[in-house]
Order: C-alpha cells, then structure tokens, then sequence
C-alpha cells in the first residue's frame, strides 16, 4: 500500500483528543494517533466517541 499525503482539519476537541493521546504517550505524533483511530474505524463497528475515549482510558499504558 503507498502512502499518500492528505491535509485533515479537525473541530478543536478532537485536535485536543489527538494531542492528549500524544501527551498520554500513547502515540509518538498526532498523525499517527490518527491512523491507527481511523484504521480501526474503517475495520470495526461503528462506535459513540465516548465509547472509544472509554475503550482507551481501559487500556494498559
């Protein structure tokens, strides 16, 4: 698969999301956060955003 460059403009609590993901550790940048939210997304069921922020405040850090 070739990656491709896209520009995403996001709402400010969902760059605020991105960011506390990065600040968390969880992600080492904001665009990979992204990818891997938006892959999951695209392979799963569709699910509330307070559904996934709750599934990620499970996981182990």
């Amino acid at each position: 698969m070739v990656a491709k460059k896209s520009v995403v403009s996001l709402r400010e609590d969902q760059h605020a999301f991105t960011k506390a993901l990065v600040a968390a550790g969880r992600f080492p940048l904001g665009s990979a956060a992204l990818q891997v939210l938006l892959q999951q997304r695209a392979n799963g069921s569709f699910i509330s955003g307070d559904q996934l922020r709750a599934r990620l405040a499970a996981q182990p850090r």
